[in-house]
């Protein structure tokens, strides 16, 4: 039974007698390949025309016809396996170096086709092979599409501002300032090295300090108990005493927080 096969793309070198095969087994040849222009409809087209054998199809449990007319038969099967998904391809075996062939196989969410007819003939629904051609023509889009790019003008753009980092890294300014940097801080270390063994005799002297300017206040406390009246200006000294003391100790308690205060002063927001 003839059956045609239209195909989008080119048919390469698929030649009449070429193989068909259904699931990988031998049904049928190639009979024709042929040029068809469609002038009403301006398609250009490749129909390769078919021949499948009843025989090689394993129609199980169906009597032979007795006036030997399997097209019948053949339609149903066929109709019901493209609905199914069943499509033909071109294909090549060995791949990309093979003669070529044509291939009855079916594709996972194929969209809806059916047997259709055309001029008394059925025509079995195609796909796009994965041959050759069709590998050559997508790296000819994507080659398209790379040499689109704007490589080269990213390729100076990049080029630029790696000159002008260059030009930045070696600047004497950038140079100077590191030094300048590392001069500071060096300096900073050696004097913390200085103050630091000075810190803590400092604030026991500052303690000890505190605590007599209290002891003198207790004593003269006690003194003005017999004569208060005869020392009129002994108690705002000894207040003045007392708030000197107390100052004191503040600025111990700051030192022992803040001992790099030594340096750098104490800052309007520190307490």
């Amino acid at each position: 039974m003839s059956y045609v096969v239209r195909f989008a793309g080119p048919v390469g070198e698929l030649k009449s007698g070429a193989d068909v095969e259904l699931r990988g087994f031998h049904v049928g040849t190639v009979t024709s390949v042929q040029l068809h222009y469609n002038a009403a409809r301006g398609v250009l087209s490749m129909p390769v025309q078919i021949a499948l054998d009843p025989n090689q199809l394993g129609i199980a449990g169906a009597t032979p016809p007795a006036d030997g007319n399997w097209k019948p038969l053949v339609d149903g099967m066929l109709e019901h396996l493209i609905a199914d998904g069943l499509r033909a391809r071109l294909s090549q075996d060995p791949p990309l170096v093979g003669p070529r062939e044509v291939k009855l196989d079916f594709v996972r969410n194929a969209s809806s086709a059916t047997l259709a007819s055309e001029n008394g003939m059925s025509i079995i629904p195609s796909i796009e092979s994965a041959d050759i051609d069709d590998m050559t023509s997508k790296a000819d889009q994507i080659i398209t599409r790379f040499n689109g790019l704007p490589i080269k003008e990213t390729g100076d753009k990049v080029l630029e501002i790696a000159t002008r980092v260059d030009s930045l890294v070696a600047s004497p300014r950038i140079h100077d300032s590191l030094e300048h940097i590392d001069r500071s801080v060096t300096q900073i270390d050696r004097t913390l090295e200085q103050v630091t063994p000075q810190i803590g005799p400092l604030m026991a002297q500052l303690r000890e300090t505190a605590n007599a300017a209290d002891e003198t206040t207790a004593s003269a406390n006690r003194m003005m108990g017999g004569d208060a009246t005869s020392q009129n200006d002994l108690p705002s000294a000894l207040r003045e005493l007392s708030d000197a003391a107390r100052s004191i100790r503040v600025l111990a308690d700051y030192l022992d927080r803040h001992p790099e205060a030594l340096i750098r002063g104490k800052q309007g927001d520190e307490r």
